[in-house]
């Protein structure tokens, strides 16, 4: 009789068992009073990747594809298979081969699934496209791999949650090639999961990153001959500011902004046409606005009148529809913008129906409860495990801070905290500051109080 193998196939307790396992999705059968322990691990398989070639006018002749939703969120509208790279696979199987991970405590090599899958409650959706890992020998080799996959599964779910698997789509062949943007994913990652499980390993891991990242961002910056490469230059700058906001860094976030708006004004003429690119331009109108959105004063290149928002919103979809990446309708982004301009010295003088903080409302008014009913009650229809929180932390706020009950708050302190477990360290900034405001602020505003305290909040 044959010897007992282990499974290849199934998930991570049914490979335990040595049992057959129907691989069903969230959990399979065996696990179903279980959830929990059912996880299917990426494997790590080489497959090669296409090289990105430049776009032309005769390859692409209208505007780049997006994905978006009518604002009644019925329709869904995907974009063509050609901005999806189709020779990429994902397998959830063993991938217990071997690797050096001396880096890793002797506790989280035990049981790699616990490392990968650290989420106490349900797991967010995995991807659903098909990924690997990038074919380049350094990194197949190369122990921090193990935070490449903690990117797929888990970190771009936080940075990308409405659509995680269309932005992977466009991220991962690039970062095959480039390593700019191959430093910054690591950096997220090792940065998140640092902030998740408090382990040293990780913190020096996202240090070591960062800053090998830096350096070849720097010299893909000043290298004229950097070719078809270049598109990599952004979204690499924004996965820095985007990992700054997350660990709390605002100072450093706003720094690594500025630089997006540079690369923009000197490229926009060269990758235009290049699907990362316009993904990347949704991306940057997201952080802007909740740059923006924190009320404090900015740099003077991030006020509206140095952000060129004409050429921003051309990579908004059609009026009526909300684009995936960004999280905005563009009629949104137009009124966020019109909100935001609202905290400069030359517009406090509005017409009479501006909202509370022109009008100086104190939070016990109707229509400031009315507003704070209004998020509460949208909260209590997202489970509070959904990683479209990530893209809530404004409303979140300024519900949290206008509540006047013990109820109201623990809905928001309950959602922010489920947030907090997944890495997010501005989140954790704003509870923190909550808490500061209702245990001090009295009847104070809390964007006075902000300012009163110095309290730099980047609302992402």
């Amino acid at each position: 009789m044959e010897p007992s193998q282990r499974r290849r196939a199934g998930c991570t307790e049914c490979k335990r068992k040595k049992a057959k396992c129907d691989e069903k999705r969230p959990s399979c059968s065996r696990c179903y009073k279980y959830p929990h322990l059912c996880s299917y691990e990426l494997s790590v398989k080489t497959v090669r990747v296409a090289k990105r070639k430049p776009a032309s006018n005769a390859q692409i002749k209208t505007q780049p594809p997006f994905t978006d939703v009518t604002a009644g969120g019925q329709q869904v509208s995907l974009a063509p298979s050609s901005a999806v790279i189709s020779n990429q696979l994902i397998s959830y199987t063993d991938t217990s081969d071997t690797f050096d991970s001396s880096f890793l405590s002797s506790s989280m090599l035990d049981d790699s699934s616990d490392f990968l899958i650290s989420f106490p409650a349900v797991s967010p959706p995995k991807p659903s496209i098909s990924i690997s890992l990038p074919s380049s020998p350094p990194l197949r080799s190369d122990p921090r791999r193990i935070y490449f996959q903690h990117f797929v599964a888990h970190t771009a779910i936080v940075y990308w949650p409405l659509q995680p698997d269309m932005a992977l789509s466009l991220i991962l062949p690039a970062a095959d090639l480039s390593p700019c943007i191959m430093g910054a994913m690591i950096a997220a990652s090792s940065s998140q999961l640092f902030r998740m499980a408090r382990n040293p390993e990780s913190k020096s891991a996202a240090i070591s990153a960062t800053v090998e990242c830096l350096g070849n961002l720097r010299e893909a910056i000043t290298t004229p001959g950097f070719g078809n490469l270049g598109v990599t230059i952004l979204p690499t700058t924004l996965m820095l500011a985007t990992t700054c906001v997350c660990a709390g860094d605002t100072t450093t976030f706003r720094k690594h902004l500025n630089g997006a708006l540079h690369i923009i004004q000197r490229d926009k003429s060269k990758y235009s046409l290049d699907p990362l690119w316009w993904m990347s331009l949704k991306w940057l109108v997201h952080l802007l606005l909740m740059n923006r959105l924190s009320g404090l004063p900015l740099p003077s290149r991030q006020t509206k009148g140095f952000i060129d928002w004409d050429y921003l919103l051309t990579c908004m979809p059609d009026l009526g529809r909300i684009d995936l990446t960004s999280g905005f309708s563009r009629e949104l982004v137009t009124a966020l913008n019109i909100v935001c301009e609202l905290s400069e010295p030359r517009c406090m003088n509005v017409d009479a129906s501006a909202q509370w903080r022109v009008n100086e409302l104190p939070k016990d008014n109707p229509k400031v409860q009315t507003t704070v009913n209004s998020i509460i009650n949208s909260l209590h229809n997202i489970d509070k495990q959904s990683p479209v929180h990530a893209q809530l932390l404004w409303p979140l706020l300024a519900a949290g801070c206008d509540s006047t009950t013990y109820a109201e708050r623990t809905v928001v302190v309950e959602t922010m905290e489920s947030m907090t477990a997944r890495g997010m360290g501005s989140y954790e900034n704003v509870l923190e500051f909550m808490r500061d405001y209702w245990k001090n602020g009295g009847d104070m505003r809390w964007d006075l109080f902000a300012k009163q305290t110095g309290k730099d909040l980047v609302l992402f």
